[in-house]
C-alpha cells in the first residue's frame, strides 16, 4: 500500500495537471501547446535521473532512497504551488521529476524483492488497485480546482498524502542492508542521460515556428549518436553498465518494454489530447472535461477482475495483441466525433478505452518481469521504468508537436482528428511485435514457467 501511494501520487498529479492546461495557459499567458512542457519537463527529469536509481538502491538501501525520493517530490510540489511564472513552474516540475525518478522504480523494486514469482500477479494487482484512483481523482479534482479556485492548489493536494507516505515508510518499511559496492557508471550516465534529454528537446523544437523547427535535426542527430555510444559502452560492460541492455535479449522483457512502449505511446496520447479536444473543439469547461476523462477509471475497475482470467486462458500473446487491436480501433474512433456527440456516448467510449488500456498495461507489467532472475530485478526495474516514462513523455511531445505543425497558434477539429488517427496506429503496429511472442507465451499461460495463480487480479 505504501508503494501504491507513491504510484498514486504521480498518476494523480499528471492527470490533474493535464485537465487544467487551458486554465493554467490563460493565467500564465502562454500558448496551451507550450504547457505540454509541464509533462515533458517532468518526464525528462525522471529519465535523466532514473538510470541512477538502481545503483543508489543497491548502494544505500531501498528504504533510504525511497524516503529521499518522497521528500524531494513533496519539496517540488510546494515549489510548483508557489510559482509565479511559467519558467518557475517548469523548474519545480523538474525537481518533482528528480523525486519521481527514484520514487516509482525503487517502489517497484521493493515489490519485486518482497514477493515470489508465484505471488507476483496477486501482489501487482493489490498494488495497482489504489493506483487506478489517481487517473480518476486527478481529472475530477483538477477540474474542480481549476473551475473554482487557484490552479496552484493542484500541487498542494498531494502534500498531506506524501507526508503520510513518509511517516508510513519510517514506521513500516524495514531497514535493508546495501547489497552492492560497485562503482557508479559515470561514463554511461554522461552518454545516456544527455542523449535522452536531447532527443526530447528535438521533439519539443518541432512545435516551434520557423527556423527553430528546421534545426531540430541537430539535437536529434546528437542524441542518437550519444545513445548509440551508450549502447556500445553497455555492450562491453554488460551488467556493470548503468542500464543492463542485456535484459533486452529476453523475449518477454522486450515485448513488455520496447513493443509495449510503442503501444503505450498510443494509449498515453488520449489523456493529453482529449481535454484539449473537449475544451477547444467541443467548448466544455475543465469540470465537465475532467469528469469525461475520469470515466476511463470506471472501465479500468470493471476490467481488472478479468485480467488474470484472460492471461490464464488466452495467454500473453493473444491478450496483448487483442487489447492492442481493440485499443487502436477505439482511439481511432474518437476522430469521428463532432460537436454534436452526446456526452453519454463519449463517456461510454472512454470507459471502454479505460478497460482495454488496463488489460494491456497490467499484462505488459507481468510479462516484463516474469522471466527476470532475482539478482537482475533492480536493473530490470530501472530499464523498464525508463521505457515506461519515455513512452508517456514521447506521447505528449509528439502529440503537441504534430498539433503545432498542423495548426500553429490556432487549433481546428481536423487537427485533433489527424492526431487521434496517428495515435491509433501505434498500438496497431505494436500488435505485430506481440504476435511474435513464442509459442510458450501464446496459448494458455505456461504454469511451469510463470506459475500464474488463480487470482482475480
Amino acid at each position: 500500500m505504501i508503494v501504491a501511494l507513491a504510484f498514486f501520487i504521480e498518476q494523480f498529479d499528471t492527470a490533474a495537471l493535464i485537465i487544467s492546461v487551458p486554465v493554467i495557459a490563460a493565467d500564465l499567458g502562454v500558448e496551451p501547446l507550450r504547457l505540454s512542457l509541464l509533462v515533458t519537463a517532468y518526464v525528462t527529469s525522471v529519465v535523466l535521473f532514473m538510470p541512477a536509481s538502481g545503483w543508489l538502491s543497491n548502494r544505500f538501501g531501498v528504504r533510504r532512497i525511497f524516503l529521499a525520493a518522497l521528500s524531494i517530490y513533496v519539496g517540488g510540489s510546494i515549489g510548483c504551488s508557489l510559482s509565479s511564472n511559467f519558467e518557475m513552474l517548469i523548474a519545480f516540475r523538474i525537481v518533482q521529476g528528480m523525486g519521481g525518478a527514484m520514487m516509482t522504480p525503487v517502489g517497484r523494486l521493493i515489490m519485486l524483492r518482497s514477493f515470489g514469482r508465484h505471488e507476483l500477479i496477486a501482489a501487482m494487482g493489490l498494488m495497482t488497485a489504489p493506483v487506478l484512483f489517481g487517473p480518476l481523482l486527478g481529472p475530477l479534482i483538477g477540474g474542480l480546482i481549476s473551475s473554482h479556485a487557484d490552479w496552484r492548489w493542484l500541487f498542494l493536494v498531494n502534500v498531506p498524502v506524501v507526508l503520510c507516505g513518509l511517516l508510513a515508510t519510517v514506521m513500516i518499511v524495514p531497514t535493508d542492508i546495501p547489497t552492492s559496492r560497485t562503482r557508479f557508471d559515470l561514463r554511461g550516465f554522461l552518454l545516456l542521460s544527455p542523449g535522452i534529454v536531447l532527443l526530447q528537446f528535438a521533439i519539443e523544437m518541432l512545435k516551434s515556428p520557423g527556423v527553430w523547427r528546421s534545426m531540430a535535426a541537430l539535437p536529434a542527430g546528437l542524441a542518437l549518436t550519444l545513445i548509440l555510444g551508450y549502447w556500445l559502452h553497455a555492450s562491453k560492460r554488460h551488467t556493470a553498465a548503468l542500464l543492463d541492455i542485456g535484459l533486452l535479449r529476453s523475449q518477454s522483457f522486450r515485448a513488455g518494454s520496447i513493443v509495449g512502449g510503442l503501444s503505450r505511446m498510443g494509449f498515453n496520447a488520449t489523456p493529453f489530447l482529449l481535454p484539449l479536444y473537449l475544451h477547444f473543439v467541443l467548448g466544455y469547461g475543465p469540470g465537465i472535461s475532467g469528469t469525461i476523462v475520469a470515466m476511463a477509471i470506471v472501465g479500468s475497475l470493471a476490467a481488472k477482475p478479468f485480467n488474470g482470467w484472460l492471461v490464464r486462458n488466452l495467454g500473453f500473446r493473444t491478450t496483448l495483441a487483442g487489447s492492442a487491436v481493440l485499443g487502436s480501433l477505439l482511439i481511432g474512433a474518437l476522430a469521428l466525433y463532432g460537436s454534436e456527440v452526446p456526452l453519454w456516448l463519449l463517456a461510454i467510449h472512454i470507459i471502454t478505452i479505460g478497460a482495454t488500456q488496463t488489460i494491456q498495461y497490467n499484462t505488459l507489467n507481468i510479462i516484463s518481469y516474469i522471466d527476470v532472475t532475482p539478482e537482475r530485478l533492480g536493473a530490470a526495474s530501472s530499464l523498464g521504468g525508463i521505457i515506461q516514462q519515455l513512452s508517456m513523455g514521447m506521447a505528449v511531445s509528439w502529440c503537441a508537436a504534430v498539433l503545432g505543425i498542423l495548426g500553429g497558434g490556432s487549433l481546428a477539429p481536423w487537427h485533433f482528428r489527424t492526431v487521434f488517427v496517428i495515435a491509433a496506429l501505434l498500438p496497431l503496429l505494436a500488435t505485430f511485435g506481440f504476435l511474435r511472442l513464442s509459442q510458450a507465451r501464446s496459448g494458455p499461460a505456461d504454469r511451469s514457467r510463470s506459475e500464474l495463480p488463480h487470482t482475480d487480479d
